[in-house]
C-alpha cells in the first residue's frame, strides 16, 4: 500500500474571489449583486453572502480563547462540557399551590433552577405573577424544594427588595448557610421603570436600595447575585441587536456607579451583576448578539478596574416574547427551538424557553413540558453542550460581531453622553430610538419582507383554538389577601425599615428581612418604603404577529355571527396559467382571515361572470399569467364590474398595462412586496368587518 499523500484538490484549479463573483454575476443575469445577495440588519450592518480571508478585516479574529478576556467565546475554558447550561424555566401562575406542583414536576423532569415572577405591585392582575406576599407564602411556594440544590431567581419588579428579603428569610428559616445558596434576586429598577412606566419612588432612591441589597447580599450570600439587567422590555418593544446591547451596557454602568458610590469595590460590584437577553428566530444574529454582549461587558469591567476573572458576564437568555404568535401557536415550538439552539451555541449560562402558548395565556401542562424538553433534547440528545464555542472561528460570525460591537458601543456612548440610562429613559430618548426601528420592522412585516409562518405566510383560517389555564384570578387574589388579615406586625419593625430607607450599605435589607421573619408582608414593606412615584411612558411590547392577528380576530368574530368574509378567486385559462397566482392570492387574503374561494377554470368573460354570480362574494380577484391577462383581463374586468363586483383585484404586477386595466375596472393589484397589511385592512373595512 502506497504511503503517498493523496491530494484531491490538486486536480482542480484554484478559484479566487473575483472568479467567484464573475460566476455570481453571470447567474444573476443583470440583477445587482448588492440588492440580490446582500442583506441589511436593523442596525444597518451589511450581511454578505460569503466571508473569506480576502473580505474579512485584519482584526476579525479578536475573540480570543474560551475562558479568557474578552470572554466573547464564553466564561470558562471548557464551555458547558462538564454540566451543560442551566435549564431555568419561569413560573408565574398566581396560585401558590399550582406553582409549587409545577416547579416540583419540572425539577424532577429536567429543570435545574427556578425563575419566579412574583406579583410586584399586589394588584392581583391576571398576568402579574404569583400571589405570594409573606414568608408563609414563600415557604408554601417552595415547599419540598431543596434550595441548596435548585437555585432560585426572581424576576424584577417594583418591590424586588422586599421579595428578595422574603427569600432570604426563607433561607434563614430552613437553616441554610449563606454560602450554600446560589441564585439571583433580580433587582433591576430601570428595566421595571421602562416596562411598568413607574417606580414607587425616585430613580435615585431605587439605586440606593439596589446598592443596599447588593451590599447585604455580598456579605451574607456570596454565591447569589442581587442584580439582573434584563433587556427583554426593550427587545419586546422592537429594539435592534445594537440597541439591546447598548441599553444593557448603559444600565450596567449606572448600577456599577451606584454600587461603588456605596463603598463597594469594583470586583465585588461586578460579582453582583448578571444579564438577561431575549433572542428571536434570526439564528446567526442571535449568536452574534450574545457573544458581542459578553465582549463589551468585559471591556467595561476591565476599564473600570476589575480583575480579569470578574470581567466575565453571567448571562441568562429567554426565548423572545415578540416572535410568539397566538395563531398557529404550534409553530412557536419551532421558533423557540431555534432561539434556544442559538443561545446554547452562544454559550448562555442559563436558558428559559417560552411555552408555545405563552402569548395566549397561562401555559398549559403540555406547553410547559414541550418547552422544558426542547432544552433537555438539545443538551442531552444532540450533544450541543459537548463542543466549546461551536460558533468560534466563523469569519461571518466574527466579522459581523465586530461590526455589531462598534454599532452597540456607539449607541452606548450616545446614551452616556445624554446623561446615562436613567436620563435617557426619563427623556424618552431610548423609547424614540427603539420606536424608529420598530416602525421599520412593522413596515417589513406588512410587506412580508419579514415573513411570519402561519400568520403572513401559510395561514390556516379554520384552525381550532387551544385551551390554556384560566384560573379564577379574582378569587385567588382575595384568598391571598385574606391570608394576611391576621398578620400582627410590631410597628417598631416597620419603623426600623422606614428609618433605614436611605441606607445603601445593607441595613435596609437587614431590617426588611427581620420584619418579614416576624410577620410583615411584602405589601406592608412596599407601603412603608413608598415615596412620590416616578412615571414615564411605559414601553409597549410589539409581538410581530399582532397586527395580522387583530384582523383574524375581527373576521372570526364576524364569522360567528354569519358567513365568513370571502373573496372569489377567478382562475382564467389553464392550471399552468393560474395556479401560482391563485395560490398566492389565497394565502394573501387568508392572512387577514378572508377566505379565498376558488372558482373553476374559466375561459371567457361570460364564464367569469357566471362564477361570480354563483358565489357569495362581492369582491373578486383575477388570477392568471401575464400572457392571459394581456388577452382577457380588460374584457373580464369590465364584465365583472357590470355584474356588480364591489371591488376587483388583479394578482400580479400590471407593468405598463396598469392604466388600461384600471380603466377596464380593476381597482387594485396585489403582488409580492406590496403592503399586504394595509390592503387587508382596507378590504375588511369595505366589507364592514372593521370600522
Amino acid at each position: 500500500m502506497s504511503n503517498e499523500k493523496l491530494d484531491l484538490a490538486s486536480e482542480f484549479p484554484e478559484i479566487n474571489l473575483e472568479q467567484w463573483k464573475a460566476l455570481v454575476d453571470k447567474t444573476l443575469k443583470g440583477r445587482s449583486f448588492e440588492s440580490a445577495l446582500v442583506t441589511e440588519t436593523y442596525d444597518g450592518l451589511s450581511i454578505q453572502p460569503l466571508y473569506t480571508p480576502e473580505t474579512a478585516s485584519k482584526d476579525t479574529l479578536t475573540a480570543g480563547l474560551p475562558g479568557a478576556h474578552p470572554f466573547t467565546r464564553g466564561n470558562t475554558t471548557l464551555g458547558k462540557i462538564e454540566a451543560g447550561w442551566d435549564i431555568r424555566q419561569r413560573y408565574a401562575h398566581p396560585d401558590i399551590k399550582q406553582s409549587n406542583e409545577t416547579i416540583l414536576e419540572e425539577l424532577e423532569r429536567g429543570g435545574t433552577s427556578i425563575l419566579l415572577q412574583i406579583d410586584g405591585d399586589a394588584q392581583g392582575l391576571e398576568d402579574s405573577g404569583i400571589f405570594a406576599y409573606s414568608l408563609t407564602d414563600f415557604d408554601k411556594l417552595l415547599k419540598n424544594i431543596y434550595l441548596d440544590l435548585a437555585p432560585v431567581a426572581l424576576a424584577a419588579n417594583e418591590n424586588t427588595i422586599a421579595q428578595a428579603a422574603a427569600l432570604i428569610a426563607l433561607f434563614n428559616k430552613r437553616g441554610h448557610d449563606g454560602s450554600q445558596i446560589n441564585g439571583n434576586f433580580g433587582a433591576d429598577p430601570l428595566s421595571v421603570l421602562a416596562a411598568k412606566g413607574k417606580l414607587p419612588g425616585s430613580p435615585a432612591t431605587a439605586l440606593t436600595q439596589l446598592a443596599d441589597l447588593a451590599n447585604y447580599t455580598a456579605r451574607q450570600h456570596p454565591n447569589i447575585r442581587s442584580i439582573n439587567i434584563d433587556t427583554s422590555v426593550y427587545h419586546a418593544a422592537g429594539a435592534s441587536e445594537a440597541q439591546d446591547i447598548a441599553c444593557s451596557m448603559a444600565t450596567a454602568v449606572t448600577y456599577l456607579r451606584a454600587l461603588t458610590d456605596a463603598g463597594m469595590d469594583i470586583n465585588t460590584a461586578c460579582q453582583q451583576i448578571s444579564f438577561t437577553y431575549s433572542v428571536g428566530t434570526d439564528f446567526f444574529l442571535s449568536i452574534i448578539k450574545l457573544r458581542t454582549a459578553r465582549r463589551l461587558w468585559a471591556q467595561i469591567a476591565k476599564a473600570s478596574g476589575a480583575s480579569e476573572q470578574n470581567c466575565a458576564m453571567q448571562m441568562h437568555v429567554n426565548t423572545a416574547y415578540r416572535v410568539l404568535s397566538q395563531r398557529d401557536p404550534w409553530v412557536n415550538i419551532l421558533r423557540t427551538t431555534i432561539s434556544c439552539f442559538a443561545a446554547a451555541v452562544a454559550g448562555a449560562d442559563s436558558i428559559n424557553v417560552q411555552p408555545f402558548d405563552q402569548a395566549i395565556g397561562l401555559p398549559s401542562d403540555l406547553a410547559r413540558r414541550v418547552a422544558r424538553n426542547i432544552q433537555v433534547i438539545l443538551q442531552e440528545e444532540s450533544g450541543l453542550a459537548k463542543v466549546i464555542d461551536p460558533a468560534g472561528g466563523s469569519l461571518y460570525i466574527e466579522k459581523v460581531g465586530n461590526d455589531l460591537a462598534e454599532s452597540a458601543w456607539k449607541q452606548f456612548q450616545t446614551i452616556e453622553s445624554s446623561g446615562g440610562m436613567t436620563a435617557a429613559l426619563v427623556s424618552g430618548e431610548i423609547a424614540e430610538s427603539i420606536s424608529s426601528v420598530q416602525s421599520r420592522r412593522a413596515t417589513n412585516i406588512a410587506r412580508r419582507k419579514d415573513p411570519l409562518t402561519g400568520i403572513s405566510e401559510f395561514p390556516n383560517i379554520h384552525e381550532k383554538s387551544i385551551d390554556t389555564d384560566k384560573p379564577d384570578t379574582a378569587a385567588l387574589y382575595q384568598s391571598a389577601l385574606s391570608r394576611l388579615e391576621n398578620n400582627s406586625v410590631d410597628p417598631a419593625l416597620l419603623q426600623a425599615v422606614k428609618d433605614n430607607k436611605n441606607s445603601s450599605t445593607g441595613q435596609l435589607t437587614e431590617a426588611i428581612v427581620k420584619a418579614i421573619e416576624l410577620g410583615a408582608s411584602t405589601i406592608q414593606i412596599a407601603e412603608t418604603l413608598a415615596e412620590t412615584a416616578t412615571t414615564i411612558q411605559a414601553f409597549t411590547p410589539h409581538r410581530l404577529a399582532a397586527e395580522y392577528e387583530k384582523l383574524r380576530d375581527a373576521t372570526d368574530a364576524a364569522a360567528e355571527k354569519g358567513a365568513r368574509a370571502s373573496v372569489l378567486l377567478i382562475n382564467i385559462g389553464t392550471p399552468a396559467d393560474f395556479t401560482g397566482r391563485m395560490t398566492f392570492a389565497k394565502n394573501y387574503f387568508e392572512a387577514g382571515g378572508i377566505e379565498g374561494v376558488i372558482s373553476d377554470a374559466v375561459q371567457t368573460p361570460a364564464a367569469a361572470v357566471e362564477a361570480f354570480k354563483q358565489s357569495d362574494s362581492q369582491i373578486a380577484v383575477l388570477c392568471s399569467s401575464d400572457r392571459v391577462y394581456a388577452e382577457q383581463a380588460e374584457a373580464t374586468a369590465t364584465a365583472l364590474k357590470a355584474a356588480g363586483a364591489d371591488h376587483l383585484f388583479l394578482a400580479g404586477k400590471p407593468g405598463d398595462k396598469e392604466a388600461a386595466y384600471k380603466a377596464a375596472g380593476v381597482d387594485s393589484f396585489i403582488f409580492a412586496g406590496d403592503n399586504m397589511l394595509t390592503t387587508l385592512q382596507a378590504t375588511l373595512t369595505q366589507m364592514g368587518v372593521l370600522n
